[in-house]
């Protein structure tokens, strides 16, 4: 029985069977407002250490009455810049940015990148700020007094076997 069981370790070890797995690190973004229907983006965080979210709310029905006649019925077009790097047993990110309220927004795509644009109403620069998240507890970046964003980190790991023919 000892000799079956080498027997068949030494084939899969032979035939170049391996089993391993992975770990990645994401961080996931939640865009919230009052206002606004949520928005979630997630970024792994392995090599890519800077990303360029653009992100376009659409607006709650339930809180129209609320915004009619404000800026804020117009719906918020987000430009939001992340660099990421390791700090303090998480990561310290760096965000800056721009949310344009647009009348109305148009959506296509140039060169293959997603593009929306529309005739602005109000600007709002997002000067650049920093935040350190951490696992198990999110993070609050604020954009304007009513748009934040939440962020986290989620791990996940995989079990991955491969075999060499």
């Amino acid at each position: 029985m000892k000799k079956l069981l080498l027997a068949v370790a030494v084939t899969a070890m032979l035939s170049g069977c391996s089993v391993f797995r992975t770990k990645t690190t994401s961080l996931n973004s939640t865009f919230i407002s009052p206002y606004y229907f949520t928005y979630d983006t997630s970024h792994v965080l392995k090599g890519q250490t800077n990303w360029v979210d653009s992100v376009y709310l659409t607006g709650n029905p339930a809180r129209w009455d609320e915004i009619r006649g404000t800026y804020k019925a117009a719906l918020p077009k987000i430009t939001l810049n992340y660099r990421v790097e390791p700090a303090d047993g998480g990561y310290r990110i760096t965000y800056n940015g721009m949310v344009n309220y647009l009348l109305s927004a148009r959506h296509g795509v140039d060169n293959g990148k997603d593009m929306i644009e529309g005739e602005s109403v109000r600007q709002f620069l997002i000067p650049q700020r920093s935040a350190v998240v951490v696992k198990d507890k999110k993070a609050m970046l604020t954009l304007t007094d009513d748009i934040k964003v939440e962020v986290s980190l989620a791990e996940k790991v995989e079990m991955h076997s491969i075999e060499d023919r």
